[in-house]
């Protein structure tokens, strides 16, 4: 869909984006950030503060010429 809109309303100048998150720590027991950890390439579970630098980049003018792309947040889990 992402990239369906980009190409459709690219003439219009109306970028369209997203990002996928990978596993967001918030209040999970604490095996599960375990087991979590132990799988994601960079061992931790990400947070909002890993996320936010790239939605504000892409909402930013400095992403004028990027368009359809989903960007992955995960931690390198979908790497694997």
């Amino acid at each position: 869909m992402n990239r369906y809109l980009a190409s459709y309303f690219g003439e219009n100048n109306l970028r369209f984006n997203c990002v996928s998150p990978g596993g967001i720590q918030d209040q999970q027991p604490d095996e599960f950030i375990k087991n979590y950890n132990a799988k994601v390439p960079m061992k931790r579970m990400g947070t909002p503060e890993d996320i936010a630098p790239t939605v504000s980049f892409l909402l930013s003018e400095k992403s004028k010429y990027i368009t359809g792309q989903n960007i992955a947040i995960d931690g390198g889990w979908t790497s694997i």
